[in-house]
């Protein structure tokens, strides 16, 4: 792991729902299993120096993206994308009472609650721009850090969450990333 990397996970700041890690970790043991899961925990902690947090309210983000980058190294990067989507098909867990706004939303709609939602996940950053049209999308975040594990969950996050709202054949990009030195993270999507 590059040496500015280890620094994200050591200082970043920011917090995000409990609930997100149990996700995670949920995915993990019904796609691996408990020892493969228990084995990624353990590295998540030794190598990043944190304990790995699913309990309580909130948890720093620090230790989510040591847990998702142990992850990654266990099953690929690309890989995480299931995991996000698994998240999105149980977000309920993450933000109690979204599963009744999804019931009622159409992507477009859904892009525009985005900061609320955001909210409720994490304390930190922001939605830059979050627009929709029919069929198409995007959306844009700044002000953290993230590794380019949180980015391929986050992708796929997204592509759950437009599907539960009757998107069919959803396709997302991600042009920008700040874990590659761009000025925010940019998801950008279409979708029938």
């Amino acid at each position: 792991m590059p040496a500015e990397q280890a620094l994200v996970l050591a200082r970043h700041p920011g917090r995000v729902s409990a609930a997100a890690n149990r996700l995670v970790l949920d995915w993990s043991r019904e796609t691996l299993g408990s020892s493969t899961t228990a084995r990624v925990v353990a590295e998540a902690e030794r190598r990043h120096g944190v304990r790995v947090e699913a309990e309580g309210a909130w948890a720093p983000f620090a230790t989510h993206l040591a847990l998702l980058d142990a992850l990654a190294s266990e099953v690929g990067v690309d890989r995480l994308a299931e995991a996000g989507r698994y998240n999105a098909r149980h977000v309920e867990r993450v933000v109690p009472g979204v599963g009744f706004l999804l019931k009622f939303v159409k992507p477009r709609r859904l892009l525009s609650e985005a900061p609320m939602l955001w909210k409720t996940y994490a304390d930190f950053g922001r939605i830059e721009r979050a627009e929709g049209r029919d069929g198409a999308g995007e959306i844009a975040f700044t002000g953290f850090a993230p590794t380019p594990a949180f980015c391929a969950s986050l992708q796929g996050f997204f592509g759950g969450l437009l599907t539960r709202v009757g998107a069919n054949a959803v396709r997302l990009e991600h042009p920008e990333c700040l874990a590659k030195g761009a000025p925010r993270c940019r998801f950008v999507g279409a979708w029938a």
